[in-house]
């Protein structure tokens, strides 16, 4: 008799299926995350925090224009290619030429903007030099995303991830050369950039681009981007929601401040290589399949529940070890320390956007982020102006979170009406209570002192990891127990 894992639409084969995916992007993204903590080191030695600071306006300016150049057809691509409607390569050419246009519309505007005086006065600092370089890279990256996305959508995991490499490998090879051997400062960031990101487009280009048609279907396009704009506002609140308290801070004239709240995010980006990047493209290439498998809805469930508990497990870990971090990173950086677990708890928070609005994406009703986004966007800012004044980067964090879960709550609530789901509290549960004892101040400046604190930081965050594995693994029991009764009924 087979076993449960060789039939294909048993539950327990979704989620084996989802590891598989999931732990080959985990390496390729753990390959990743090191020349990127390779670059922050470099960063913060080479780059005083106020420079630093002008790095972060700038890099987080270009997110937001690139979020509006993919007008969210990477994610439209995804659901056209399940579909199977259309042959790969009219697909393809589709997204990538309309793409190109508004990438390059998008970058000439930013190119325009940064040679103006207020640009210069906002930043305190002349970038002019160098501006010439910011349209090829908001038009080199949008281009990355949507090959990426084909990749996703093939399933070419090992693709991806040598894709990927390479345009890391291109950054820091490029960022070392020009920051260190040039000594060009804050313009040597972006060169080194740039030089990955053509890098990473050529692999791509090989990958993707050879049978690419130079013309595309409107008719596909129009239906698209029927899809997909609707939550391009939600990728433009997702960057502000980031960028706002930077500007706060900014315009306050406090450009420093904005450094160290780069430098935090920076380094909470092993967050990102070990749970939102490898969970976020497997969950992409696999979103809108898992519907037609029987047992869809506890599927979702449990990727919801697990997830959240993954996330918030791995959080907490990375935020008691803060101070090991700092130092290891960026010793001259460390008053952003403070405000550590706040960043990495927002990037927690942020990973439930993938799952928490699955029964949105499945009914097509892309028409309701907007209200959710928007919503969110007005709640931060709000907070913003009445608590960046007065608690100065914390306050600027205290309002993204904010912004955070009024998107997070919106997005469970509306999909819930459309696509119910089950919720399992005892998964998570276990996973919010280390945070409860954390946030506690006696204990969070105690554990900050890594000369009396990483005995206890890290007996806690070992007592975390084995609580949430010994729940997940009780789980999983349970899972493939169900999937053997179900393959005895069939």
């Amino acid at each position: 008799m087979k076993s449960p894992t060789e039939s294909p639409n048993l539950p327990s084969n979704a989620f084996v299926s989802l590891l598989r995916d999931s732990s080959v992007y985990l390496i390729g993204s753990a390959l990743l995350g090191l020349g990127n903590f390779v670059l922050v080191p470099l960063y913060t030695r080479s780059l005083r925090p106020a420079e630093f600071g002008v790095f972060a306006l700038i890099d987080v300016t270009i997110l937001i224009l690139i979020s509006f150049s993919q007008m969210k057809l990477d994610v439209s691509y995804l659901r056209e290619y399940a579909d199977a409607e259309h042959t790969r390569e009219t697909l393809l050419a589709t997204v990538f030429w309309a793409a190109a246009i508004l990438s390059a519309i998008s970058g000439v505007i930013l190119l325009a903007i940064a040679h103006t005086a207020r640009a210069q006065a906002f930043l305190g600092s002349d970038i002019r030099g160098f501006a010439w370089s910011l349209l090829p890279i908001v038009m080199t990256e949008t281009l990355q995303a949507i090959l990426l996305s084909d990749l996703r959508a093939r399933r070419k995991a090992a693709q991806y991830c040598l894709s990927t490499l390479a345009r890391l490998a291109g950054i820091v090879a490029a960022s070392v050369w020009f920051i260190r051997a040039e000594h060009m400062g804050l313009a040597g960031v972006f060169y080194g950039r740039l030089a990955g990101d053509l890098l990473g487009m050529l692999v791509l280009g090989a990958f993707c681009l050879q049978n690419i048609s130079p013309a595309l279907d409107l008719s596909i396009l129009k239906r698209m981007l029927r899809f997909g704009i609707p939550i391009v506002w939600g990728g433009i609140v997702t960057m502000a929601l980031d960028a706002t308290g930077r500007y706060f801070l900014a315009h306050q004239g406090s450009t420093e401040s904005v450094g160290y709240l780069g430098a935090a995010v920076k380094i909470s980006g092993i967050f990102q290589m070990l749970v939102t990047q490898p969970f976020g493209i497997a969950w992409g290439g696999m979103m809108f399949q898992i519907v037609h498998r029987p047992e869809a809805k506890m599927i979702y469930s449990k990727i919801l529940a697990y997830v959240t508990s993954a996330a918030l497990t791995v959080g907490f870990v990375l935020s008691v070890s803060a101070p090991f971090l700092f130092r290891l990173f960026a010793p001259s950086y460390a008053p952003a320390m403070s405000i550590f677990p706040l960043v990495v708890l927002m990037r927690a928070i942020q990973v439930l956007e993938y799952p928490s609005a699955i029964g949105i994406y499945l009914s097509g009703r892309t028409g309701l982020f907007p209200p959710i986004y928007t919503a969110a966007l007005l709640v931060n800012l709000a907070a913003n102006f009445i608590l960046v004044p007065s608690f100065g980067l914390a306050g600027a964090l205290y309002a993204a979170l904010a912004g955070w879960v009024v998107v997070i709550a919106g997005m469970l609530v509306t999909s819930h009406r459309l696509y119910p789901l089950k919720y399992y509290p005892l998964i998570t549960i276990f996973s919010v209570l280390p945070w409860c004892v954390y946030l506690a101040p006696g204990l969070r400046r105690s554990l900050m002192d890594i000369s009396t604190g990483i005995l206890m930081s890290s007996s806690m965050a070992l007592a975390a990891l084995a609580i949430f594995c010994t729940g997940a693994l009780f789980d999983v029991r349970k899972l493939i127990s169900r999937s053997y009764a179900i393959k005895s009924e069939v």
